[in-house]
């Protein structure tokens, strides 16, 4: 993993170095049936699991540790691994109604597997959510927590997969999710997991809308990760009104993904905003290199002099990383003016 949001804090640290350049958002209300969610990192590169209450890295959801906060995963960056459990549901498929007994039993094995699940015990677990989706099949918190172990363990094709039938069967008419406080968690977390693979930006900003509809108050999270969603559908004009948003729910605590709305800005030709913003972000996350090259690629037609310092305080191996073009447009994904703004650094920083 790379880029200083390794530093920052959202929710959930697991293997992430296979998740690279993405976030998790993993927070725990309670140890019962609650959903828990992703959520895509500062810089809109990825996403992560969340339950409940907001952090800002991709650790343990269940864990409380400071570790559980932030992560950047870029997209599709994933190691491969053998999927953990059976398909779920297909939208639209008969799925029987399983009787009350049945879904206690469910509910029980799920807070069985919270609790292995705090332990670090993926495996075991992973085997209780298995037993409460055998014992009843359309139980949507079976799938939902499998899928956030699957995060866990870098299987995010998984966690997808358990996602996506965790949203088909909560839809069921009549089923009792329709009233769950914490519904809307399913469908940011199938966004961000599409996001982190590089999915279909246009299904994650759908996904995003319901959650945002179902939440019906200004959620961080969802405005953030929404943003970049737009972001990879070109559609600045949109980014930069959900990351506005999202600034404007904590003014006055800079956020790694403040740098992403700096870009967005920048792309628009808002250069003296996004300046003023990327320095408020270098305030706090002074050091990190990715902030000091963005910083100094705004910077360049203000003050050519400290944007070369900037460039040529760098580490070389950091310089050449920076100098890629495929790096920048690929793995960060940054809009095409600020890619070509920071390439031209080089000679800037040699005349």
């Amino acid at each position: 993993m790379q880029g200083f949001l390794r530093s920052a804090a959202f929710a959930a640290v697991l293997l992430i170095d296979q998740l690279a350049h993405g976030w998790i958002l993993s927070t725990h209300r309670r140890l019962d049936l609650g959903p828990r969610c992703f959520a895509v990192d500062p810089w809109g590169r990825g996403g992560g699991p969340t339950r409940g209450p907001l952090q800002t890295r991709p650790e343990l959801a269940l864990l409380t540790r400071r570790e559980l906060a932030l992560l950047t995963l870029t997209t599709g960056v994933l190691a491969p691994g053998p999927s953990l459990a059976a398909e779920g549901p297909a939208a639209g498929s008969a799925v029987p109604t399983s009787s009350k007994q049945a879904i206690d039993e469910a509910a029980s094995l799920v807070r069985f597997g919270l609790v292995e699940e705090a332990k670090g015990q993926f495996d075991k677990a992973t085997k209780y959510y298995n037993q409460a989706i055998s014992a009843a099949p359309d139980y949507a918190l079976g799938y939902s927590n499998r899928a956030n172990v699957a995060v866990i363990l870098g299987r995010v094709d998984d966690a997808l997969r358990d996602y996506d039938a965790a949203v088909t069967v909560s839809s069921r008419p009549g089923q009792f999710y329709e009233g769950l406080p914490d519904r809307w968690l399913l469908f940011l977390n199938r966004a961000t997991a599409r996001l982190a693979l590089g999915g279909d930006p246009g299904a994650c900003v759908d996904d995003l809308n319901k959650a945002a509809a179902l939440r019906q108050r200004p959620e961080l999270v969802i405005a953030s990760n929404r943003a970049q969603a737009y972001e990879r559908l070109g559609n600045y004009a949109m980014a930069i009104s959900d990351y506005g948003s999202a600034v404007g729910l904590k003014p006055q605590d800079p956020q790694p993904f403040w740098l992403r709305y700096a870009a967005c800005l920048f792309e628009k030709e808002a250069d003296a905003e996004a300046l003023g913003i990327a320095r408020r972000v270098k305030a706090k996350f002074a050091g990190e290199p990715e902030v000091q090259i963005v910083l100094a690629a705004l910077n360049a037609k203000y003050d050519p002099h400290e944007a070369a310092q900037l460039y040529r305080g760098l580490a070389p191996v950091q310089r050449q990383k920076y100098g890629s073009k495929a790096f920048l447009q690929e793995s960060l994904r940054w809009p095409p003016r600020l890619v070509d703004a920071v390439l031209d650094l080089r000679v800037l920083a040699s005349s």
